[in-house]
């Protein structure tokens, strides 16, 4: 059995993530990278951190080197473990654990500019 099969994580978000940052990882350059979301992504942003940690330790990479612009519904812990360097931004909703584990990264969640709710308010 090939590893991860049966769990999807061959479909993981992150592999996309990894491919537009190689240039980053590998050179320092800066990219900027926008996707759509799906709730099916899960841990988005932490297979990406966890080669970032591997390459430069946990220091990372410099602020704002990764960009990601994601725009949907998020899966569960959306930027888990997120590492120094990344900047992740979601236009839309996440389930929970959003930034568990934060580690250094920016983690960036807001409404669709679309939508017609407004906020609640509490005393």
């Amino acid at each position: 059995m090939r590893a991860g099969a049966g769990h999807g994580l061959e479909d993981a978000l992150d592999y996309k993530l990894l491919k537009a940052a190689r240039v980053a990882i590998d050179t320092l350059t800066p990219v900027e990278i926008s996707l759509p979301v799906r709730n099916v992504h899960r841990t988005v942003g932490t297979m990406l951190s966890g080669e970032i940690a591997r390459t430069y330790g946990s220091e990372g990479l410099p602020d704002d080197t990764i960009l990601i612009r994601l725009t949907g519904s998020a899966g569960q812990s959306l930027g888990a473990f997120l590492a120094n360097g990344v900047t992740l931004t979601l236009e839309g909703e996440a389930n929970d654990y959003v930034g568990k584990g934060l580690s250094g990264g920016r983690l960036i969640v807001y409404p669709p500019r679309a939508s017609c709710s407004l906020p609640k308010r509490t005393s």
